[in-house]
């Protein structure tokens, strides 16, 4: 490999930018830029690394050109507009982060990803007018083939193909999160891309100064990763407060979306009172850390995939982890032989387990085969070889 910058990273805004540079790094010193193009609606913003550039859409684009290889965290919004700008002698590389891997998707859809209560609460704090207009105008070009080709022509400036197609036909190597959102894959026909696994992060990077020690843990409960809709509180929060747990329940939601935010700050005060812990700011991750500590339970109950670097986080730390029956995380879990509950489980008269010494060892010897840093690094070295030899 050459010394010059041949590769281009676009990113999203997320608390991920540091893990990507230091393990891109770690592979290939040197050859890679890091760019992020501000999206207009994020749910927050994030300090940039010193390395990385914040661009507009047109100097983005520039930039993409001067480079031989391109990689997509997330194809979402600009980063979607980016891709099909790329030019047929570059390659190019999309690493899903989940919610991107198509809007139009069943396994995205409110409906599929969200439980009774929460999709509920998600519809009434929605700006219903807009979004019915919204839905309205797309159903209607895709009706009319003619009339989606120039709507998007007229986005994008290019050929008569919808953007998202030809943003698609650019791609040459594709990673999921997680293995088995691979098979959503087979609904975009025009992706022909090679898949390739790669991760955002190790073990030891999620773990930070608790990795490889065995920490005491505490008695409280860990619910939900974010403020998203998408973590379903509303419908498991009555569920644990019929547990008549008896110590705290820790909620972080000190990023995510606003109505959430306020369903959760209005929802979860009237079920556990003294008990509840809201983390409202944005800790450093020392200090987010000490908080995990204080809980030896963790309940995720996502359904599509997100939160992966809590779930590593917590079976790592050892607290017994439930996860929801039908997400993609209780589903990998399962493939991998780590040790993980159903938020079924979850019922009133339950013993409240305490910390298993045996459990922990098992999902550490596993998260190890799965994540642990050379293994993580050879997957990126190995993606890179394909691009850049």
């Amino acid at each position: 490999m050459t010394k010059e910058k041949q590769i281009v990273h676009f990113c999203r805004d997320s608390v991920f930018h540091r893990i990507i540079i230091d393990l891109y790094e770690a592979v290939a010193p040197g050859q890679n830029r890091y760019i992020l193009v501000k999206e207009k609606d994020a749910y927050v913003s994030f300090k940039l690394e010193p390395e990385m550039e914040k661009l507009t859409k047109a100097e983005a684009k520039e930039a993409l050109a001067q480079h031989e290889v391109a990689i997509f965290h997330s194809l979402s919004e600009n980063n979607l507009w980016l891709a099909a700008q790329a030019g047929d002698q570059q390659k190019v590389v999309w690493c899903s982060w989940g919610s991107d891997l198509g809007a139009n998707h069943s396994y995205c859809s409110d409906e599929t990803i969200l439980d009774p209560k929460s999709y509920q609460a998600n519809q009434q704090n929605r700006k219903a007018v807009l979004r019915a207009a919204k839905i309205t105008l797309y159903k209607l070009l895709h009706q009319f083939p003619s009339l989606q080709a120039a709507y998007f022509n007229w986005r994008i400036a290019k050929e008569k193909q919808p953007l998202k197609e030809q943003a698609l036909s650019k791609i040459d190597y594709v990673s999921t999160i997680l293995p088995p959102e691979k098979e959503i894959l087979s609904s975009l026909p025009q992706l022909k891309a090679d898949y390739q696994w790669v991760n955002y992060g190790a073990v030891d990077m999620f773990v930070g100064d608790f990795y490889k020690k065995d920490t005491p843990l505490g008695q409280g409960m860990f619910v939900g990763h974010a403020a998203f809709f998408t973590c379903n509180h509303l419908d498991i929060l009555p569920q644990i407060k019929a547990l008549d747990y008896p110590y705290s329940i820790f909620i972080p939601m000190a990023y995510g979306n606003k109505y959430c935010k306020a369903a959760l700050a209005e929802e979860a005060p009237k079920l556990f009172g003294q008990q509840l812990i809201l983390q409202k700011e944005v800790l450093p991750k020392a200090d987010y850390l000490k908080q995990l500590l204080a809980c030896n339970i963790a309940v995720l109950n996502t359904k599509r995939q997100e939160a992966l670097g809590t779930l590593i986080t917590v079976l790592y730390l050892g607290m017994h982890t439930y996860l929801h029956p039908e997400g993609v995380l209780y589903k990998f879990c399962t493939e991998q032989g780590l040790k993980v509950y159903t938020t079924r489980a979850l019922k009133k008269g339950m013993d409240f387990p305490k910390g298993k010494a045996k459990e922990m060892k098992h999902n550490r010897a596993q998260l190890e085969k799965i994540y642990g840093r050379e293994v993580v690094l050879s997957r990126i070295e190995n993606l890179l070889k394909k691009l850049l030899d």
